[in-house]
């Protein structure tokens, strides 16, 4: 259940940054939030490392199982990826201060992940 939930994360994700491009429009509503879109980065940054952490945690691919710091660090790259692509596209708006919030949205939920990973993972009694 929890792989559908990060692959729909991702899906999210990549599908809001790409409507943020053609639509920026859409999203003004983004400036009244206290923080401005900063809070946005922290949280959707956040989710998506926690469900992508919790939901392909333990995953064996090319005969290795990957762990959640293979997954963070995935994670913390697709959003560095889709914040620099905003330089290449005249609608959007690159912002370092934005990617720190993002990273730290990644590091806060990402890290909450891995806990409930390690709670799951213990043996009971």
């Amino acid at each position: 259940m929890m792989k559908y939930l990060a692959l729909l994360a991702i899906a999210a994700f990549v599908s809001l940054s790409m409507l943020m491009s053609v639509q920026p429009d859409l999203f003004d509503f983004m400036y009244r939030i206290p923080g401005r879109d900063k809070s946005a980065h922290f949280v959707m940054s956040g989710v998506l490392a926690f469900l992508v952490v919790t939901g392909f945690s333990g995953m064996v691919l090319f005969s290795r199982t990957v762990g959640p710091l293979v997954w963070l660090t995935l994670t913390v790259l697709l959003v560095t990826f889709e914040e620099f692509t905003q330089l290449a596209i005249p609608a959007r708006h690159f912002a370092l201060l934005d990617l720190g919030f993002s990273y730290a949205g990644i590091a806060v939920f990402g890290l909450l992940g891995v806990f409930m990973l390690r709670l799951r993972a213990r043996p009971v009694g």
